[in-house]
């Protein structure tokens, strides 16, 4: 009885967080002006480094996590002001030669594996997730915004519900136990029909996407979704954590929740940019 009800309430804290963010996501996507995305982008770098670089103990500089936190919420304000591409390859030689620097002169090393996390987490990630400007910045940008959460959550909910009730074809045993071949189908098959509704409601609010990107990006959604969790998972296995943080309450943190949209973002404006 006490298990069951911790379960729910566990389940509750989930759901009430969910459509917390939810709400946050779309107000500021879809009402406030373009730099409250960038606002809402600066706290996400901020989690993203924090929770890659320090949480993980990848990291044993201080300073060096200092130094990746500041950069990654540098990132956004960089892309929002449309700085020049050669700022951004200065900037990142500087970033890897102090990073080496502060690795060599440290008593306590890091190792390689500290540097490519630091690099990730100042800005990999960061540029992922701040090209949601730019996107909101193309024609009916601010719709399109909101199709790499909905494809990589309905995504997720597809693979989850399909896994868990016929997944018994281990995807990556060694990476993610739980998640199944049929999961990863179910996946696909649930980012589609995401992006299908989506398409329906954007139809009858008279805005003009080609129905065509919907099922495309339902697909592509769903495949760089899981991608990017694997590749999350992948890291928690190797630093031996079950969660980056614990800033989303039954979520765990910033990255736990977003892993599989941070890949989508950039797949959906390159594919808006050129088509």
């Amino acid at each position: 009885m006490g298990n069951s009800k911790t379960k729910f309430q566990s389940l509750g804290t989930r759901l009430a967080v969910a459509v917390v963010w939810i709400a946050v996501c779309l107000i500021v996507l879809l009402k406030l002006p373009v730099w409250a995305t960038g606002i809402l982008e600066t706290i996400a770098c901020f989690f993203m480094a924090k929770e890659l670089v320090c949480n993980t103990g990848l990291v044993k500089n201080k300073l060096m996590c200092a130094f990746c936190i500041i950069q990654a919420m540098m990132v956004p304000w960089l892309i929002y002001y449309e700085a020049d591409i050669y700022m951004f390859i200065a900037m990142m030689f500087v970033f890897v030669f102090i990073l080496f620097f502060a690795e060599i002169s440290s008593k306590k090393k890091s190792g390689t594996s500290a540097i490519f996390a630091s690099f990730f987490g100042a800005y990999i990630f960061p540029f992922f997730i701040s090209l949601l400007v730019p996107m909101m910045n193309l024609e009916n940008g601010r719709n399109l915004a909101l199709i790499p959460f909905i494809s990589a959550w309905c995504a997720d909910a597809g693979a989850y519900f399909v896994g868990s009730k016929f997944g018994k074809h281990k995807l990556a045993p060694s990476i993610s136990p739980k998640k199944s071949v049929e999961g990863a189908f179910g996946g696909v098959a649930g980012g589609i029909l995401g992006m299908l509704i989506y398409g329906i409601i954007l139809y009858y609010c008279k805005t003009d996407v080609p129905w065509l990107n919907f099922i495309v990006m339902g697909i592509l959604g769903s495949v760089f979704g899981l991608l990017g969790d694997l590749f999350l998972s992948y890291i928690k296995r190797e630093c031996k954590i079950k969660d980056f943080g614990n800033f989303l309450p039954g979520h765990g943190g910033v990255l736990d929740r977003f892993d599989s949209t941070l890949f989508v973002v950039p797949v959906c404006y390159f594919i808006f940019r050129c088509f």
